[in-house]
């Protein structure tokens, strides 16, 4: 277990909490536990799900919750919501892996939420890649490796925030998990301070 250093609410309501980052092609999961003193990060875990049947990822979905269900008793689910993406078979598929995490937990757990990526991101400190950044590497690099750059530069600065804010994490360097992490800290924080008023709820 590693201690979660960024929490330091007076009011910390005891509980476990499921964090979930679903994309296309693979979902991660962040599992945290809170006691009236503490928080800790139990457990990580992430499964792919690029070129695979629709059914087969369900099914592989299926199981790979009801593990997690099993053995935690968990008391909160947080899904990050679905962004716009304007390819249309990638939004498809995105839609149809969000409703079926959703759905899944909500077989196990009556406490299902979404969150939005502007607000936990916000809420860890995560700040956008910069137009002065971006134009710089473009001007050293040219556009199309300024693109990858930016690109990568996301990912690590979630992975950096993670890694300053929980002890005993630097070797996670998977930034869908990290960004399963970030969304549990903002999700607790809901939590603690009471702000579940139904607007994420689904």
């Amino acid at each position: 277990m590693n201690v979660v250093k960024v929490l330091k609410q007076k009011n910390i309501k005891p509980c476990m909490l499921m964090a979930v980052d679903a994309s296309s092609t693979a979902i991660a999961i962040a599992i945290f536990q809170q006691t009236p003193s503490q928080t800790f990060l139990k457990e990580t875990a992430k499964i792919r799900l690029e070129k695979l049947p629709m059914n087969t990822k369900m099914h592989i979905i299926s199981k790979f919750f009801a593990n997690f269900f099993d053995k935690y008793q968990i008391d909160y689910v947080f899904v990050e919501q679905p962004i716009y993406i304007q390819n249309p078979a990638t939004s498809r598929v995105l839609s149809q892996i969000s409703g079926h995490v959703i759905g899944t937990s909500l077989l196990y757990c009556d406490n299902v939420y979404e969150v939005t990526i502007a607000n936990w991101k916000s809420f860890i400190g995560y700040k956008n890649v910069s137009k002065a950044e971006k134009d710089a590497w473009t001007l050293e690099f040219g556009e199309k490796e300024s693109k990858k750059m930016a690109a990568l530069e996301r990912k690590q600065r979630t992975i950096n925030i993670v890694h300053n804010k929980i002890s005993g994490v630097d070797h996670v360097n998977d930034n869908d998990i990290c960004d399963a992490i970030g969304i549990g800290l903002y999700s607790l924080n809901l939590v603690n301070k009471e702000e579940l008023d139904g607007s994420g709820a689904v």
